[in-house]
């Protein structure tokens, strides 16, 4: 099916809404069915090596900051980067950097850059605009909805089946609406096969596990 990107009812509402809350408890939920967070950790312990154990690694999209502090007890300090405010007990000796990701200055502190969920709410052209800043970056790791029918079906069924709420249920599924395939990502950033190397993963549960490394 057609790449097509919709707003979210999450994106309507104030952070500490109740019903966004509940939204983040159901992927919190989905990340531990699915062990999102080991697959991260175990790409950078495959890619990076241990000098890279420093906040010289930027979570784009990092919401309340829990894959970071899960990698920050595995001994991998990422900075974060979202729109909302610094999470709760968030770690001094992390930056969070509280910006829209396009108006965002600072790649060129970061050759390690991960992403969650995030690039879907993407429109092609801004992805086309991200890609152009990371030009600085040697290590990309993506964790995106694979763009299915299939999946899209199997999910509305998973999130009723977990008794998740209407955001989650509505959003999850818009989310894979605008998921990715094949090759796409790394084609509508613009980081080319001639400058990357890229494994590119789509999972039976439905995720589109992309990592590229620069030549």
């Amino acid at each position: 099916m057609n790449r097509v990107v919709q707003p979210e009812i999450l994106d309507s509402l104030p952070y500490d809404h109740p019903e966004a809350i509940l939204n983040r408890g159901d992927l919190r939920r989905i990340h531990a069915c699915f062990q999102t967070f080991p697959w991260f950790l175990k790409a950078l312990k495959n890619y990076s090596t241990s000098s890279n154990r420093s906040p010289a690694i930027l979570e784009i999209g990092a919401g309340e900051g829990d894959l970071i502090r899960f990698l920050d007890r595995e001994g991998f300090k990422i900075d974060g980067l979202d729109l909302v405010p610094t999470p709760k007990q968030w770690p001094q000796e992390l930056n969070w950097w509280q910006s829209n990701i396009l108006n965002f200055t600072n790649w060129n502190s970061y050759p390690i850059v991960m992403a969650n969920l995030i690039l879907h709410q993407f429109q092609d052209q801004e992805l086309k605009q991200l890609g152009e800043r990371l030009q600085g970056v040697r290590l990309c790791i993506f964790n995106e909805p694979l763009r299915t029918r299939f999946h899209q079906v199997m999910y509305r069924g998973f999130s009723r089946m977990m008794g998740m709420n209407h955001i989650s249920r509505h959003d999850g599924e818009v989310s894979i609406q605008a998921g990715f395939i094949k090759t796409e990502l790394p084609e509508l950033l613009g980081l080319h096969h001639s400058e990357w190397d890229w494994s590119i993963q789509s999972t039976v549960t439905g995720f589109y596990r992309c990592i590229g490394f620069r030549k």
